[in-house]
């Protein structure tokens, strides 16, 4: 399954009901309302994943909560690691934070691939 990567959010996971019904998933948890960027409100409830895989990295007990405009992963879900993003080449890769050479880990870490969800466009602003 494709997922968003929003390294500005603090979520860990965050799935549509179409994810979850795809995955098997239900929401178990007591819901919260919580405002989206358009600025409607809605209920939000909670679920856990046993196990989640992205790429060579595993992940386990990871909670998560329901959002009606995008399934993503988030910042939260990598803080253990240290995130190296090479654009050009389309991959992520993690690295555990209590690594102290980060230059002897470049070769090291766990890949994740990714692909450019936009089409290369000019700057809608200059400066």
């Amino acid at each position: 399954m494709r997922l968003l990567c929003d390294l500005g959010g603090d979520a860990s996971l965050a799935l549509t009901q179409a994810a979850l019904d795809e995955l098997g998933i239900r929401a178990t948890g007591a819901g919260h309302r919580i405002m989206d960027f358009k600025g409607s409100t809605f209920e939000a409830r909670g679920f856990r994943v046993a196990r989640l895989r992205i790429g060579n990295a595993a992940f386990t007990n990871v909670s998560g909560s329901l959002q009606p405009h995008a399934s993503y992963i988030g910042l939260a879900l990598f803080a253990a690691n240290r995130i190296v993003l090479d654009y050009r080449g389309g991959k992520m890769t993690l690295i555990a934070r209590e690594t102290e050479h980060l230059e002897r880990a470049a070769c090291g870490g766990a890949p994740c691939h990714f692909r450019r969800a936009l089409p290369r466009r000019r700057p809608i602003s200059a400066i």
